[in-house]
């Protein structure tokens, strides 16, 4: 290989590589132009087309709002190189990951490693307030740089609302820190970062992660240890009893059973730095209360409401503050950052009620066995990768739909009716979106509907927390799709007919029933429709 390889991103020169990983391949270079060094990561996959480009661009835009947090890599531009694959320009981390301080000299001290999850916990509670998941926490993903601040990588590669996932649709971690819902069913919510989380906090504390065996050991069996076996005990080495609980609730089976938020984690986090004597260190929060003396924070977009202290150090933060009106446009939703078990990636209809996956740990091991010989369309593609002084970890590739998927004809006609003579060819893709976005509020799945939006709507740009503030009573009934035609290129109008029921508090005019006439802006291309906005056709008026 070329000491300076032609990566075929406009403006670098001098690139070496540094490091290589599931996703694709992280070069240093230089930009002569800003006189400066940077990272440049270049994916695996390739651009195919324009829908996927623009898909891409999106995410960059996305991943580009997380810059300036101090605990988020930056990120500066991406595009597609000469040879059509997705590259990101970043902040070089001079101080490499702490997967590379492990190898090097093993565990962490503890108090370290409590200062350093509450700088993590910061990013990752900026990150959700933003709808935005990582999916992919673990060693090294966390960076030093060159100020000795740890700072979380790789945000958006793995899953972003509203962006496919990755080109072919599925999102690649690391078995070895992955949530035991993401290896069962591909499911992602806050809980899985949390529980990404803790898998990493684990191995900073103990060197290696808690369900990986002998470096031989095949990766089906970490995945079923994952899924089955209880957490190795930290007390036994000398971890004290406040950070073994944290990490014994981030790392429970169950997402009900970990944490609600990374707020809670910051708080629970500093009363153990404050029992165990460690000074209590300041968590960065976009949007917290500027006066709590525990609690940097960076001011919140000015549409957002003013929000009472979320990150406190010696109690669990405090609600959101309730929203006493909303707009008409978007129906009201419950107050939630993200709901704890709710996806982030739509599912326009819930999947029929089914028993617990837990016994059928043998025959997911199967499934993955039979794809690890080479079978397509299977669950999982594994592979291996050494870490951490010679020990295995293995990744995955987890099915998933992308975002927004389309559900069939026949499931969207169940939820979302067509009026008679609608003949436009977006319908059924549009229709499709439209009864994911329904069924997410009708079934509390908030970040579900909320990743229908397009990152320019006004929803988008205020945060799902503000859009998701004190609206618990909605729901919706009735919604017809009355006519669609075109605004654009690759835009289209929807207009659809609904009724909600909310409470009066809630209520236009204080109505608990609303009849609605809206007209859906909507940003293609197809089929994952985006909403841009949405207007009044008539005004809301009462059941």
């Amino acid at each position: 290989m070329a000491d300076h390889p032609d990566l075929g991103v406009p403006g670098l020169t001098n690139a070496v590589e540094i490091g290589r990983g599931g996703f694709g391949t992280v070069y240093s270079a230089d930009e002569p132009e800003f006189g400066r060094a940077v990272a440049v990561k270049v994916l695996r996959e390739r651009l195919g087309g324009d829908d996927v480009r623009r898909a891409f661009a999106r995410e960059c835009q996305a991943m580009g709002s997380l810059s300036g947090h101090p605990n988020i890599v930056g990120v500066h531009r991406g595009g597609a190189t000469t040879a059509g694959h997705p590259y990101i320009v970043m902040d070089v981390m001079t101080g490499g990951s702490l997967a590379d301080r492990l190898e090097r000299d093993g565990p962490l001290p503890w108090a370290e490693v409590l200062d350093r999850a509450v700088s993590v916990a910061g990013a990752l509670e900026t990150a959700h307030r933003a709808g935005v998941l990582h999916l992919d926490l673990k060693p090294a993903n966390l960076f030093v740089s060159r100020y000795g601040e740890t700072t979380l990588g790789d945000f958006g590669i793995s899953r972003m609302p509203g962006v496919t996932s990755s080109v072919e649709g599925r999102v690649r971690a690391s078995a070895a820190y992955a949530a035991p819902e993401r290896l069962l069913d591909g499911v992602a919510s806050v809980g899985t970062d949390l529980y990404g989380l803790g898998a990493t906090l684990f191995a900073l504390l103990t060197g290696r992660p808690a369900f990986v065996g002998a470096s031989d050991e095949d990766a089906v069996a970490t995945v079923a240890r994952v899924v089955r076996d209880p957490l190795p005990d930290l007390r036994a080495r000398g971890i004290p009893d406040p950070v073994a609980l944290i990490v014994e609730r981030l790392m429970a089976k169950a997402p009900e059973g970990r944490f609600g938020s990374a707020a809670e984690v910051i708080g629970e986090l500093q009363r153990a730095q404050h029992v165990t004597g460690r000074p209590v260190t300041r968590a960065v929060v976009e949007g917290a209360d500027p006066r709590h003396g525990d609690t940097a924070t960076r001011a919140a977009p000015p549409v957002a409401p003013p929000p009472r202290p979320v990150v406190q150090s010696l109690a669990p933060p405090p609600e959101y503050a309730p929203v006493t009106s909303h707009g008409p446009v978007f129906p009201p939703l419950p107050p939630s950052p993200l709901p704890r078990g709710g996806t982030m990636v739509a599912t326009p209809l819930p999947p029929p009620p089914r028993p617990s996956r837990r016994p059928l740990v043998l025959a997911l091991v199967a499934a993955v066995v039979v794809v690890a010989l080479g079978v397509t369309g299977g669950v999982f593609l594994l592979d291996r990768r050494t870490t951490n002084g010679g020990t295995s970890t293995p990744t995955f590739d987890a099915a998933a739909t992308t975002a927004p998927p389309a559900p069939t004809t026949a499931a969207a006609a169940g939820l979302v009716a067509l009026a008679p003579g609608i003949t436009h060819p977006a319908t059924d893709e549009v229709r499709a979106v439209l009864a994911g976005y329904v069924s997410g509020i009708d079934d509390k799945r908030y970040a579900d509907a909320f990743a229908y939006f397009s990152p320019a709507s006004d929803p988008a740009r205020g945060g799902l927390a503000k859009w998701t503030h004190g609206q618990s009573t909605t729901a919706i009934r009735d919604p017809v799709i009355t006519a669609v035609r075109d605004t654009g290129a690759d835009r289209v109008e929807v207009d659809m007919t609904f009724t909600s029921t909310q409470d009066a508090t809630y209520g236009p005019s204080g109505q608990t029933c609303t009849n609605w006439r809206l007209a859906y802006d909507m940003q293609g291309p197809g089929p994952g429709w985006l909403i841009r906005r949405a207007r009044t056709l008539a005004p809301p008026a009462a059941c």
